[in-house]
């Protein structure tokens, strides 16, 4: 059931006639505090929406390049307090994308952190997911799954967050992505000093379903290059 219409992309009086509003492109709930949603636009600008309120405007910040393509949330421990960290996947060049990383304030001022920049051609489509924990992300441009883990432990500051990321291909279109991280028995630390394994299953466009089983240590297995194109071993299920 409905519970409250928001408008979010609405167009203000001085728009030019003809033109359109920016479309909503990704939607999250706060880490912090459930009552509240972000909303990314594509053109740049971020939300923080009250879902439980009518009343109050939103707040917003706006990202750096001005392009929002994909959106997730994690979650920052800083000074006692939990805090919202904004990562935005960004496009402002036909062949590069950039995830940036944001606190979650709004204002002019907002700091952001570059956290990962690919030379990919950046009209299709754009998926990004992170574990509750902040630690894990998973991401998808076109047919090319990146994974990135946390390469030291959080300190809540924008500014130590940093991800050693790997990536491979696979045989088709990606249209959506789910990841899954647990405990795993009688292991040992990888080198990144994460001792828990990391399940993908990432969607294709004509319908066949890949799973990726504790793919994070297969791909340091392969080696410290960001290409691992062997050794990954998946599951190929289909509808």
């Amino acid at each position: 059931m409905l519970v409250r219409r928001i408008p979010i992309t609405t167009l203000d009086t001085s728009a030019p006639q003809g033109s359109t509003p920016a479309t909503i492109i990704a939607t999250r709930l706060s880490a912090q505090d459930p009552n509240f949603a972000w909303v990314a636009c594509s053109d740049g600008q971020v939300y923080h929406v009250d879902w439980t309120q009518s009343t109050e405007a939103p707040t917003s910040f706006k990202t750096a390049s001005g392009t929002a393509k994909a959106m997730a949330v994690i979650s920052a421990q800083r000074q006692g307090k939990g805090e919202d960290i904004i990562l935005v996947v960004e496009s402002d060049k036909e062949h590069r994308m950039e995830v940036v990383a944001y606190q979650g304030k709004t204002g002019t001022t907002t700091a952001s952190k570059s956290l990962l920049a690919l030379k990919k051609y950046g009209a299709g489509l754009q998926l990004l997911e992170a574990s509750t924990d902040g630690q894990v992300l998973v991401g998808a441009f076109h047919d090319r799954l990146f994974l990135g883990v946390a390469s030291q432990p959080g300190t809540g500051k924008l500014e130590d967050l940093q991800y050693e990321f790997y990536s491979f291909d696979i045989p088709d279109l990606i249209t959506s992505l789910s990841l899954r991280v647990h405990k795993k028995s009688n292991s040992r630390k990888a080198q990144t000093g994460f001792d828990k394994a990391v399940d993908v299953v990432a969607g294709g466009a004509r319908g066949a379903i890949y799973a990726y089983c504790d793919v994070l240590s297969r791909l340091q297995a392969a080696g410290k290059s960001q290409a691992a194109k062997d050794g990954v071993q998946v599951q190929r299920l289909h509808w």
